[in-house]
């Protein structure tokens, strides 16, 4: 009996060490395989919560840059509606140093510029008015205006009137600005184009009929002293010391 039982014994070690090592096999492999599980499962989550993260602060970031927006459009139309003129400049010059592409600060600026009678800031600002925007055709001839008049720079506002006829040909401002420059001048070749083009756009001035037919005899009433004036600002041009003689009345 007692030879049975040592008989017996190793072998059923063997299977209880062989059960054993089964076991223990199956639960490294289980442990093992689990690690890299784990560990992508934490890459995806930080994955998601970066993500959710970038998009919540976008979505802030913008809501936060429409309501300053909103804030200084809101104040500048409170102090334009009062005539707060030198305010209205103050706070849009703010708007336009944070936000340079802001057509609406550039118009506020503008205007506020205008009404302090600053006209070489209004000129730059409204010349930063990009082509494409809708407020660009009469903001340009608000422009072309003062060339002509009031900051004397009729080279300039002859380059601002074919500007606006590059966007728009049927503008009638600039066309009549163009003609009636051209005829001053005594510019005829230049002023003939510009009649067919203004007619050719249905666009003509009543007068283009006129200095057609006396093209080559016309003198302009005030047409000597509006050269006189653009000479100032250009003492050594030809072409305005000429028409302004030519322009002088007979004796």
């Amino acid at each position: 009996m007692g030879d049975t039982n040592k008989s017996c014994s190793p072998n059923m070690g063997d299977r209880n060490l062989n059960g054993i090592a089964s076991a223990s096999g199956v639960g490294s492999t289980q442990v093992v395989s689990a690690v890299p599980s784990r560990r992508v499962l934490r890459g995806s989550l930080l994955v998601l919560v970066v993500a959710i993260l970038s998009v919540g602060i976008a979505f802030a970031n913008h809501q936060w840059i429409r309501s300053k927006k909103a804030a200084f459009r809101n104040q500048c139309k409170e102090v334009q509606g009062s005539g707060k003129w030198v305010e209205l400049r103050k706070i849009s010059e703010q708007w336009s140093a944070w936000d340079s592409s802001s057509v609406d600060a550039m118009l506020y600026a503008a205007d506020a510029s205008i009404h302090v009678e600053d006209f070489e800031s209004a000129v730059d600002f409204l010349s930063k008015i990009p082509d494409s925007d809708p407020r660009a055709l009469p903001s340009l001839v608000v422009l072309s205006n003062m060339q002509f008049g009031v900051i004397n720079r009729p080279l300039d506002g002859v380059r601002t009137c074919e500007g606006i006829l590059r966007i728009d040909q049927r503008a009638t401002a600039a066309h009549h600005q163009l003609i009636e420059f051209y005829a001053i001048t005594l510019q005829k070749r230049r002023l003939e184009q510009q009649i067919r083009f203004a007619i050719d756009s249905q666009r003509e001035p009543p007068k283009s009929y006129v200095y057609l037919f006396l093209m080559d005899t016309m003198r302009i009433a005030g047409a000597s002293e509006s050269n006189s004036r653009w000479l100032e600002q250009d003492p050594d041009s030809e072409l305005f010391d000429v028409a302004r003689v030519l322009h002088l009345p007979e004796p």
